[in-house]
């Protein structure tokens, strides 16, 4: 093939001129639209007049020039044609040019994760108009940060030249260098699962209660209170783990949420009947303790232990607000009833969302008193007794006495009787310390394969009802216990 001469070679346009021209300007469009990337020289070959060959380096320059003109030029200020068709083809379910002058951002999105890239050019007197900071970025993508958490962000800038050349009337040329600003931002998004749960949760709950709500008529409780030595009756069934799953096979007891809920009404029956001599005036009737063995639907505690758990927890959940509003709501057919949330180390979030339910549920009611305010340890008074609520994970044990004359100073100054009702190791002790008993309180679920593997197991599963008397303290202690099953 013979050698073009650059002397023979026609020279190409003024790159304003080869830009206006249709069949380039579709060229470039259609090259970027395909590919993404800017076209190269030969990938235009076909519509400049003159071949790749005998091209000089001055006319390479100028389709560079009519190229930048085409995708970047004086297009005020909008985002150019190729890069608006290239960003409808890869994602042609969201809208294109989000963010400001000139910019695009690409939105990959799935269940768990998002990811926002997007590249900008800056024009004079854009201003702030375009996207470059993380929190814009997140404002112009509508990202709801109460479900979506950011694992990375990054913004990067670079300067683009354009030469310009313009002609006066006279025929003079000036030539200047426009400067853009260009920018690249991306983020990558993931689900707040935990947060997103809870929130779904709560919405269930809201719809549900505007569906039930009731309204609830004063019960009399004719001779409750008054005549011989009235009494509050304190039912105890702490540490119960709603969800949790054992196996006999492997751990010598069967527990899952069927087991736990029969076990749950079986003891609260027992002690109701055994009490039935006692002239009770009130119940006092503690919930939390670790009621249920999860506190989100990853199946960990709130401090992120995985447990052996059956169910999914937002069932579970309103499973075991049913039970408690109806055995409650039998309570307070015999006594008025003080319920008292105690948050533990397994359900400390869920407690006080139960709590919350169960506030909302007998909100009108004049016969049950919920307390749910969120602090670790409660205490409660009746007449000349004192006793404090803790799940017992947090405090030393030794301490419990001392804590109680510091936290309630004016109900122990007032009171002879004082007790720590508290959890958590499931077993039964009882301590005293100057006065006060420390009553570890035993619990009715069954080991599951750690406890078993641990060798924490033996201990005998219990509930327990106390009587207490106005003027003589506690008076009865009334026990349902499970017989314990065989292992061999």
């Amino acid at each position: 093939m013979a050698q073009i001469q650059r002397s023979h070679v026609k020279p190409p346009p003024r790159y304003q001129e080869l830009a206006e021209t249709p069949a380039f300007r579709d060229a470039v469009r259609e090259v970027f639209a395909a590919t993404g990337k800017p076209p190269k020289v030969k990938d235009l070959m076909h519509v400049v007049p003159v071949t790749e060959a005998g091209l000089p380096t001055l006319g390479q320059t100028m389709i560079y020039q009519a190229r930048g003109h085409v995708l970047y030029g004086e297009s005020g200020g909008k985002p150019s044609y190729g890069k608006e068709r290239h960003f409808k083809r890869k994602h042609p379910d969201t809208a294109p040019g989000v963010g400001g002058v000139g910019q695009n951002l690409e939105v990959e999105r799935d269940e768990d994760t998002f990811k926002i890239n997007g590249r900008l050019e800056v024009p004079a007197g854009a201003g702030d108009a375009t996207t470059r900071t993380y929190e814009k970025l997140v404002r112009e993508c509508a990202v709801d940060l109460s479900v979506w958490e950011s694992t990375w962000f990054k913004c990067k800038k670079w300067d683009f030249g354009i030469k310009r050349v313009d002609t006066d009337d006279e025929g003079n040329q000036t030539s200047s260098i426009d400067v853009k600003e260009l920018f690249a931002v991306s983020a990558t998004f993931k689900r707040r699962k935990v947060i997103v749960a809870v929130r779904e949760e709560l919405r269930d709950l809201i719809a549900e209660a505007r569906g039930a709500i009731r309204t609830w008529a004063p019960v009399a409780y004719p001779g409750r209170g008054v005549g011989d030595n009235p009494h509050l009756y304190v039912i105890s069934i702490f540490d119960h783990h709603f969800g949790k799953y054992a196996a006999a096979a492997e751990t010598g007891a069967d527990y899952d949420m069927d087991i736990a809920e029969s076990l749950y009404n079986r003891a609260l029956d027992h002690l109701l009947r055994a009490a039935a001599g006692i002239n009770v005036e009130r119940f006092l009737f503690p919930i939390g303790n670790d009621m249920l063995n999860v506190d989100n639907l990853e199946n960990t505690t709130t401090g992120g232990t995985q447990q052996t758990q059956t169910g999914r927890h937002h069932i579970n959940f309103r499973r075991v607000r049913q039970l408690l509003c109806d055995r409650i709501g039998h309570l307070r057919t015999i006594a008025p009833v003080d319920v008292v949330v105690v948050p533990g180390n397994h359900d400390f979030m869920s407690a006080f969302f139960m709590g919350d339910s169960l506030e909302c549920f007998f909100h009108s009611c004049p016969n049950v008193n919920v307390d749910n305010r969120p602090v670790a340890r409660k205490y409660y008074r009746y007449h000349n007794v004192l006793l404090g609520l803790t799940h017992g994970k947090e405090e030393k044990r030794a301490g419990l006495g001392g804590l109680m004359a510091a936290e309630a100073p004016r109900m122990w100054g007032e009171t002879q009787f004082r007790q720590w009702l508290i959890g958590h190791l499931h077993g039964k002790t009882v301590d005293e310390q100057h006065g006060v008993e420390i009553h570890m309180m035993p619990s009715l679920c069954a080991p599951e394969d750690w406890h078993k593997l641990k060798g924490y197991v033996g201990n005998v599963r219990s509930a327990i009802g106390q009587a207490w008397s106005r003027a003589d303290g506690l008076t009865a202690d009334f026990y349902f216990n499970l017989k314990p099953e065989a292992t061999d």
